[in-house]
């Protein structure tokens, strides 16, 4: 229904009253939802949990959104198509419970803090050549520039790319290390660059920063990958053979609970990632 919408509005079409009273519904929808787990578990209970207190206040807020457009739609519309985004975060939070994207967000996780030192190395290598280009050919590239006349980069219109400023030129080396070797760039400092064998500085990148440091981040990467991709696996054998963790340690959480309830208190506790 977001999707749809999102293209009405993309392309300025007037949208069907049916996808009004569809919003309406599947508000009442999660409404519905909301008192169904309000019935079976205690509020308390409820609002321990992070993604619950998500759904509670999405629900009440797409909801009264709802009711608004209807009454006030001239007013409140634009907002209304902000919140609708809400709905697509409460598809994309119930993902979490698959195992592949659980196994990809640990993996994402821990190789994000593994490549820290070689992620560093690979950034003051590019932040050296965008700092140097700046310096040595800021504002040699620009459309008007007779000297680029029958290159590629003029026919392409690549002005975007240029070493006017830190993040132009970091999107010139950026292209360098994705596509290794694009030769319009050192055709048109060549033509374009007081300085004599400027273009040098591109075969320079291209062996230093793309076939050396790159190269390792992407190798290191990969065993990373590897070895967590091994111990995922590892750790679900085990899982299956050791079976539920609470019969593991000999825990009877029906135990834990009655002796909490006895105090007047009581025990939150929910099993992170998928239960299965």
């Amino acid at each position: 229904l977001v999707v749809v919408e999102s293209y009405y509005d993309l392309s300025k079409w007037p949208e069907p009253e049916w996808m009004d009273s569809m919003e309406l519904i599947f508000s009442f929808i999660y409404l519905g939802e909301f008192f169904i787990k309000i019935s079976v578990f205690s509020f308390a209970e409820y609002w321990s949990s992070i993604s619950n207190q998500f759904d509670f206040f999405t629900t009440w807020l797409l909801l009264s959104t709802s009711i608004a457009e209807r009454l006030f739609s001239s007013g409140i519309s634009t907002y209304a198509n902000m919140l609708r985004l809400l709905r697509l975060v409460r598809v994309v939070k119930n993902l979490k419970n698959l195992e592949s994207v659980q196994f990809m967000m640990d993996t994402v996780s821990k190789l994000v803090a593994a490549s820290q030192d070689m992620m560093l190395l690979l950034g003051v290598v590019v932040f050296f050549f965008c700092a140097f280009s700046v310096q040595a050919f800021g504002g040699d590239l620009y459309e008007n520039n007779e000297r680029l006349e029958g290159t590629e980069y003029l026919e392409k219109h690549m002005f975007v790319l240029n070493f006017n400023d830190i993040p132009c030129a970091f999107g010139v080396w950026f292209v360098m290390l994705l596509c290794e070797y694009e030769p319009n760039f050192p055709e048109v400092v060549a033509r374009t660059s007081s300085i004599p064998f400027g273009w040098m500085i591109f075969p320079v990148f291209y062996v230093l920063g793309v076939s050396i440091v790159f190269e390792l981040v992407k190798a290191f990467t990969i065993e990373v990958f590897m070895s967590l991709k091994q111990r995922w696996e590892q750790l679900k054998r085990e899982a299956k053979s050791h079976g539920d963790a609470a019969e593991d340690l000999g825990l009877d959480m029906q135990t834990f609970t009655q002796a909490f309830q006895e105090k007047g208190e009581v025990l939150h506790c929910r099993v992170s990632g998928h239960p299965s």
